[in-house]
């Protein structure tokens, strides 16, 4: 999403790794190292020449942040798992309400998509078994119900004709979207999203 004002306020509420994965739906090593200077602006940890713990509690902290602090008090930060961590951020993304899974929209795209092959069906049968119920005895009068009639029927025709190339198209297109990324931004996360692109304009001019 772009966007093309200002956004000057840090975004405290959630961890680097949920805002990062918000903005592109992507995560690299640099997430791990922006989680730990979080920790320890949060006062859990101290990154000199090694990495102390200040702090051991896990309150306040998203849960890829208690994954980290966890490996860290264990002493295993060389066993951080980079899926893993990816996994508690998408859970943390989902239980801020920031993103929903695809398919969730695809169910509701797909009862919209019924709806409106009703309605083709029933207006198909009306146009080949009584035109006259769709037009005006005016329209009758004047000779224009033929005309109508093979426009609108020979549109219809098209469209059936074209739906299931269409309707084709559209679940590959939806599978492969599916593929790269299950989820997408709600409303909510495109605020957020807006929120970021300006704060990186605002640091990019500035």
């Amino acid at each position: 999403i772009k966007n093309d004002s200002y956004y000057r306020d840090i975004i405290s509420t959630y961890s680097p790794g949920v805002l990062s994965y918000i903005d592109d739906f992507k995560l690299d090593e640099k997430d791990i190292v922006a989680t730990l200077i979080s920790l320890e602006l949060k006062r859990k940890i101290k990154i000199d020449n090694q990495v102390k713990i200040v702090d051991a509690t896990s309150n306040n902290l998203e849960k890829n942040e208690k994954y980290i602090l966890e490996k860290i008090i264990q002493n295993k930060t060389k066993e951080i798992n980079f899926i893993d961590f990816e996994e508690k951020i998408i859970e943390d993304c989902i239980e801020n309400d920031l993103i929903v899974e695809r398919s969730e929209i695809e169910k509701k795209i797909k009862k919209k998509k019924t709806v409106v092959i009703c309605i083709y069906i029933i207006l198909i049968f009306l146009f080949f078994s009584s035109p006259e119920l769709l037009f005006s005895n005016t329209f009758m009068s004047n000779g224009i119900l033929s005309f109508i009639s093979i426009v609108s029927i020979t549109v219809i025709f098209l469209l059936l004709i074209s739906l299931p190339f269409i309707a084709n198209v559209y679940l590959k297109s939806y599978k492969l979207m599916n593929d790269l990324n299950p989820y997408i931004r709600n409303k909510k996360g495109n605020d957020i999203n807006l929120k970021l692109e300006g704060l990186k304009k605002y640091i990019k001019d500035k």
